[in-house]
């Protein structure tokens, strides 16, 4: 009979831990890798669902401008019933921020999953491109009213908020 030495007994049991305690934390750190592209990637199209959503908003509010282009060439402010006025503005200029109170809802497409929201304010001369002085192909630009058009888009997930801004200018034809 052969004897088994008691140095050698318990060596292939370790081994054998010590590989499954590699391939274990492998595992796990394959699974959360998973994890996090998987909410990566819905971060992402919830992004872009609001950005989506703040464009349409933005391309309503100023398809108001275009739609009321003769009363808005001469000053017009859009209500949050999205009802269009005449309306003056004052000399001061003044960073545009998102006005909750004055925001228009759109009626949206059956396709877009996401709501949003747009308002249009008018501006003073100061804030037309140009200004003061109308040189070369700006000439024609001094009768123009300069108007801020705000988009809100929010995605599926309500902290997931897109607002897009532009200034658009409406000049009398």
């Amino acid at each position: 009979m052969k004897k088994i030495s008691m140095c050698e007994g318990g060596f292939a049991l370790i081994v054998a831990m010590i590989i499954l305690a590699v391939m274990s934390i492998l595992v796990v750190s394959s699974v959360r890798n998973t994890t996090l592209s998987e909410k990566m990637s819905g971060s992402y199209l919830d992004r872009n669902l609001a950005q989506q959503a703040a464009e349409q908003a933005l391309r309503q509010g100023e398809a108001i401008l275009v739609t009321n282009g003769e009363m808005c060439a001469s000053g017009c402010a859009v209500s949050s019933a999205g009802a269009v006025t005449s309306s003056a503005v004052t000399t001061a200029f003044s960073a545009v921020a998102w006005d909750e109170s004055a925001a228009v809802s759109i009626s949206k497409p059956t396709s877009q999953k996401t709501s949003a929201k747009y308002f249009v304010k008018l501006l003073p001369d100061s804030a037309k491109p140009g200004y003061p002085s109308y040189a070369g192909s700006l000439s024609g630009m001094a009768s123009c009213k300069p108007y801020s058009v705000m988009g809100k888009g929010l995605g599926l997930d309500s902290r997931t908020v897109v607002i897009l801004q532009t200034v658009a200018l409406v000049c009398p034809v």
